[in-house]
């Protein structure tokens, strides 16, 4: 085509090398995007899980409420009382904290509220029944009835909140899943398409620029045999290698040239390649390692030395968060297991900062409690 005839080398090398960038910047775009929209689904998912723990941790409160009630009325003692109301003012009580962890669920507070309410109301009547001991039995009896009702009030409250939690984690969870394995059909369809272009550019980037160079090169290697008569084709071309063959129509002696712009082409032929299969190695890490941190296994580390810093740093980025998430994720089982065994001793001890110094600070509250 006369159009492309009048294109120069730099300008077809650097569309072809920019369209392979972009497509490069349009798979590293699509797996950004994927990760900030997995990311997002587990941010969710670990708020949920807190507000489980921390609803648990309500209806704890609330059952053990009614057990120390239920002592006080087989057994109606001043030092009865006293436990009953230091846990009505428990329940009645919500610590910062804890009502941060709902700020976000208005239904929660909402219900939090109405607890508050209740518990204030139980410490009224209990407050009556407490007058009413070593009094009349029919009275005390109805008055028990009053607050034996409220009971189950707040618990209910409680136990609507936690299926409302335990809904969100059972939704979060398969729609993680579905959205990582979208991801990686996306991404593998989009690297596809791109590996396809790029090998197509190449062909014919390649093709074209390697048989202008053959015949300049019989050309010179006819002139190196003495043949000085040798007719130089292509001069008629625009492009560097029409001007190419120009000079050597000068300096038909001189094939220095020719052999010099081969190696550099074969030089960045060899770059481009490396730089290509850095690439697709890093991405490979990238996308085994983030697959196990959806799986929840954040023990993967990408642990590679790609010779480019830019990319080394990015991945030594990458494993730091992971070593930190893990860590922080580990430390808070351990402390959670060991409250199932009613060991309240465990603490998590490391240093954090942001959000892990937040769980640190919650899982901590909790074992406190």
């Amino acid at each position: 085509m006369p159009f492309l005839s009048r294109l120069s080398i730099s300008a077809r090398l650097y569309a072809a090398f920019g369209a392979l960038i972009t497509l490069l910047v349009g798979i590293g775009a699509v797996g950004y995007m994927g990760v900030n929209t997995t990311s997002q689904i587990f941010v969710d998912y670990r708020s949920a899980a807190r507000e489980t723990i921390e609803i648990n941790d309500y209806k704890a409160d609330v059952s053990g409420l009614r057990i120390r009630f239920l002592n006080y009325v087989l057994t109606p003692t001043p030092e009865l009382a006293a436990e009953v109301k230091l846990w009505i003012e428990d329940v009645a009580t919500t610590d910062a904290d804890g009502y941060a962890v709902f700020v976000d669920n208005p239904d929660a507070v909402q219900a939090i509220d109405d607890v508050t309410v209740l518990a204030n109301t139980y410490m009224a009547e209990f407050d009556k029944l407490v007058s009413l001991a070593g009094g009349d039995p029919a009275a005390f009896e109805a008055q028990t009835d009053v607050i034996e009702a409220l009971g189950p009030q707040m618990a209910a409250l409680y136990d609507q909140m936690a299926d409302k939690a335990k809904e969100q984690q059972n939704t979060l969870g398969p729609q993680a899943v579905a959205n990582t394995e979208f991801q990686q059909m996306l991404v593998l369809s989009v690297a596809g398409l791109g590996s396809l272009i790029g090998l197509v550019l190449a062909f014919l980037v390649a093709r074209w620029f390697s048989g202008a160079i053959r015949g300049l090169t019989a050309t010179m290697q006819a002139m190196s045999q003495g043949n000085l008569d040798e007719i130089i084709k292509g001069s008629e071309a625009s492009h560097e290698l029409g001007q190419m063959a120009k000079a050597l129509q000068v300096f038909q002696s001189d094939g220095r040239l020719a052999r010099e712009a081969e190696k550099e082409k074969a030089a960045r032929a060899e770059a481009a390649a490396q730089r290509v299969q850095t690439m697709q190695t890093f991405q490979a890490r990238f996308d085994e390692v983030i697959g196990a941190a959806v799986e929840g296994d954040f023990s993967h580390r990408v642990n590679a030395n790609f010779g480019d810093s830019d990319l080394d740093r990015v991945a030594n980025n990458f494993d730091r968060m992971l070593e930190r998430l893990n860590g922080s994720m580990n430390e808070a089982g351990a402390v959670l297991e060991a409250l199932a065994q009613a060991d309240l001793t465990q603490r998590m001890e490391g240093e954090y900062s942001g959000a892990f110094a937040r769980l640190q600070s919650n899982t901590n509250s909790v074992a406190e409690k």
